[in-house]
């Protein structure tokens, strides 16, 4: 499989540590059309990246996490916008709904771990801004 990176990113590709834990997909320049095969390695990469992201968020490795999350939304991308050559197969239908099941359940994994860091920053940014607010209103004031 062809990496990922574009063309002009390529020089840097032996020092992606991300190229080297997941399968690059060949389908990240241009337009094409997928064959069904395409379709179940795009959704196997979905798989294997979103199996990444929930590592990075159990380390708390925000950085990689954001990284995999943007190869992710291609992947995905990938999949909503180019038309396939012919319909899947029943035995790959069950495999592409299976490999669904798998991503969806890492999924919830992933949002178990950043839902609740979510909220704490929601509330320290609340309470922060609440704060400034109350500054504000007496540093006006001549008391």
């Amino acid at each position: 499989m062809e990496c990922h990176r574009s063309q002009r990113e390529r020089g840097d590709h032996e020092k992606d540590a991300c190229c080297k834990r997941i399968k690059c997909s060949k389908f990240c320049e241009g337009s094409m059309m997928l064959t069904q095969d395409d379709v179940i390695t795009l959704y196997e990469n979905v798989q294997n990246i979103t199996e990444e992201m929930l590592v990075a968020a159990r380390e708390k490795n925000w950085a990689l996490f954001e990284e995999l999350g943007a190869k992710c939304t291609n992947e995905v991308g990938i999949l909503k916008t180019e038309e396939v050559s012919a319909p899947l197969s029943s035995d790959q239908i069950e495999k592409k709904f299976k490999l669904i099941q798998s991503i969806l359940g890492t999924d919830r994994a992933i949002r178990d771990i950043t839902e609740p860091w979510m909220k704490n920053l929601d509330a320290l940014i609340g309470n922060t801004s609440n704060q400034k607010k109350i500054e504000r209103f007496y540093n006006s004031r001549d008391f």
